[in-house]
C-alpha cells in the first residue's frame, strides 16, 4: 500500500476519534448540525487532497464541496477555523495565460479565505453598523497596508505590488474584519472559540502519532499534489522527531496550541464534566509538547502566569501553581527526562545550541542592514552582504523572529505600526475586563484569555518569522479582541438600561 494511502487512512481514523472527544467538549452549545457539518466538510476536503493527485483537481473539489456544504452556516469565522488546518498551507502560481507569468500564488489558506470569507465580508458590509475605520486598531491597520503598498511601488513592479496587494486583502484584511465584524454576540464568540478548540484537539492525536511513531503523516502530500513545499520535512531534536501535523513546521505546530492553550482557560470553565475538562487540557498539552519548540513553550508559560494573575482566584491559582512546580520539578530532575529537559533551556541547555548562536548573529547582521534605511526598510535587504552571510545548509536566509522581518522590509516606522496593532488591541481589553467587576463572569474569563493569547503571541512571534498560519492567527485574534469590546459595550448598555428600569420601578 502507498505511503500516501496509509497517511490518509492514519489521519482520517485519528480525526473521526479526534471529532467524536471534540464533540463532548463543545457539548449543546454548538448544535449537532452545526459540528456534523465541520465534521463532514474536514473529512471530504482531506480525501480530496489526498485522493485528487493534481493541486487543481484538489481546488476544484474543494471549492465544491465547501460551496455546497457550507452555504447556509452561520458562523463563518468558526467554519474558516475548521478549514483552515485540515492540510499544510500548500500553493502553486495561477497561469498567465501567456499575459504574465502567472496571476497570483493560491495556497489552501488563501483558498479559504476567498471561499468562506471573502463572500461573509461582503454580506458583513451591507449590513453592519460597526463600520470598518471606527477603531484605534481599524486605523493602524490601515496605515500598515498603505505602508505595505508603498513598499511594493517602490521596489517592485506595478504587477507584483498589485499581486502583493491582493495577499494583505485576504490574508490580512479578512480574517481580521470577518472576526471583528462578524461575530456580534457571545454566542457566536463561543462557537467560534469552539471551532478552533475542535481543529486542536484533532490536530493534537496526529501531533502525538508523529512524535510516537516518527512518522511525519503529512509529508506525501505536496508530491501528491505535484507542488514544491519548503517546509513539511523531518526535524529532530535531542534525538526525538518534532511533530509537525498539517500545521507544516513544529514551531507553526507549537505556536498553534500555544493560542488553543490560552483559548481552552475560557472553554474550559463551560464544560460540566470535569474528566472531559482535564483530558481536554492533557490533549493540548501534549500537542505542545509534541512539537519540541522552545519559542512556544515560552509563549504557554507567559499566557499561564498572564491568566493566572489576571483571572478568578489568583491568589488560589498562584499557590496550587507553586505546589504544582514544588511537586514536579524535583521529580523531573531525577528522571531520566529531567537532562532532556534541562538541555531544551535556551541559553542553558546544550540541545541545538547553534540555533541560540544563529539567532544572536542574525540580530546583529538585521541591526546593520535596518539602520541603511531605518524609515520604511527595504525590499532587497536578502540581497545584501550581511544577510547573505546568514544563508543557512538549505540555501534559505532564516528570519527567526518576526519583529526583524517587519524592520528589514518596513523599517522602523512599519514595525512601530505593527507593534502598535497588538498594542491598542490589548489596552482596549484590559479596559473593558476591568469594567467587570465580577471575575467569575464568564465575559471577564473570556477577556483574560484575549489578553493572554496576544501576550503568548507576541512572545514567541520573536522566534520565528511569520510564515504559514502564523499570520492568519494573530489577524484573526486581533479581530477576536475588537468583537470582544463591541460584546462588552452591549453588554453594559444592557446592564444600564435594566439598573434604570430597577429605579424606576422602586
Amino acid at each position: 500500500m502507498p505511503e500516501y494511502i496509509r497517511a490518509l487512512v492514519v489521519i482520517f481514523f485519528l480525526a473521526l476519534i479526534g471529532f467524536f472527544f471534540a464533540r463532548k467538549i463543545v457539548q449543546e452549545d454548538v448544535s449537532a448540525k452545526e459540528f456534523n457539518t465541520w465534521k463532514k466538510i474536514w473529512l471530504l476536503v482531506l480525501i480530496a487532497a489526498f485522493l485528487g493527485h493534481d493541486f487543481w483537481i484538489y481546488v476544484l473539489l474543494s471549492s465544491i464541496l465547501v460551496l455546497k456544504l457550507t452555504k447556509n452556516a452561520s458562523n463563518k469565522m468558526a467554519l474558516y477555523f475548521i478549514l483552515l488546518f485540515i492540510i499544510p498551507p500548500v500553493e502553486r502560481g495561477i497561469p498567465g495565460f501567456g499575459l504574465i507569468n502567472y496571476l497570483f500564488n493560491l495556497s489552501h489558506i488563501r483558498l479559504m479565505s476567498i471561499l468562506v470569507l471573502l463572500p461573509a465580508a461582503l454580506a458583513i458590509s451591507h449590513k453592519n453598523k460597526f463600520t470598518f475605520g471606527k477603531t484605534l486598531t481599524d486605523k493602524l491597520l490601515i496605515l500598515y497596508a498603505v505602508i505595505i503598498l508603498f513598499i511594493q511601488l517602490r521596489d517592485r513592479t506595478v504587477t507584483d505590488a498589485l499581486r502583493y496587494t491582493l495577499y494583505s486583502f485576504t490574508d490580512i484584511f479578512l480574517p481580521y474584519y470577518v472576526a471583528s465584524r462578524g461575530i456580534k454576540d457571545l454566542t457566536q464568540m463561543n462557537t467560534t472559540m469552539y471551532a478552533f478548540i475542535t481543529s486542536a484537539i484533532v490536530i493534537a492525536l496526529m501531533a502525538v502519532f508523529e512524535y510516537s511513531k516518527k512518522w511525519l503523516l503529512y509529508n506525501p502530500l505536496p508530491s501528491i499534489l505535484h507542488v514544491t513545499f519548503d517546509y513539511g520535512n523531518y526535524l529532530g531534536r535531542d534525538g526525538d522527531l518534532r511533530a509537525i501535523a498539517s500545521l507544516s513546521h513544529p514551531i507553526v505546530l507549537g505556536y498553534f496550541f500555544a493560542v488553543a492553550l490560552s483559548f481552552y482557560f475560557y472553554i474550559s470553565t463551560k464544560i460540566p464534566s470535569k474528566r472531559i475538562k482535564i483530558m481536554g487540557w492533557v490533549m493540548i498539552v501534549l500537542g505542545l509538547l509534541a512539537a519540541l519548540s522552545r519559542g512556544p513553550w515560552a509563549g504557554a508559560l507567559v499566557s499561564i502566569l498572564t491568566f493566572t494573575l489576571l483571572g478568578p482566584n489568583p491568589l488560589k491559582k498562584i499557590r496550587n501553581l507553586l505546589l504544582i512546580c514544588l511537586i514536579t520539578i524535583p521529580i523531573l530532575i531525577d528522571s531520566p527526562m529531567g537532562n532532556k529537559i534541562y538541555n531544551l533551556i535556551p541559553f542553558i541547555g546544550k540541545t541545538d545550541k547553534f540555533n541560540v548562536d544563529y539567532r544572536e548573529s542574525l540580530f546583529e547582521n538585521s541591526m546593520i542592514v535596518i539602520n541603511r534605511t531605518p524609515l520604511f526598510g527595504s525590499d532587497n535587504w536578502r540581497n545584501t552582504p550581511e544577510m547573505i552571510a546568514m544563508t543557512q545548509g538549505e540555501g534559505i536566509i532564516d528570519v527567526v523572529n518576526s519583529y526583524i522581518g517587519v524592520a528589514l522590509s518596513k523599517g522602523y516606522v512599519g514595525l512601530f505600526i505593527f507593534v502598535s496593532i497588538f498594542i491598542s488591541v490589548i489596552f482596549s481589553l484590559l479596559k473593558k475586563t476591568t469594567q467587570i467587576k465580577d471575575r467569575e463572569n464568564p465575559l471577564y474569563i473570556l477577556g483574560v484569555s484575549l489578553i493572554s493569547t496576544l501576550l503568548a503571541i507576541l512572545v514567541i512571534i520573536t522566534t520565528t518569522s511569520s510564515i504559514n498560519t502564523i499570520p492568519i492567527i494573530y489577524w484573526s485574534v486581533l479581530g477576536l479582541g475588537i468583537a470582544y469590546t463591541r460584546i462588552i459595550n452591549d453588554y453594559l448598555k444592557l446592564k444600564a438600561s435594566n439598573n434604570v428600569a430597577s429605579n424606576n420601578m422602586i
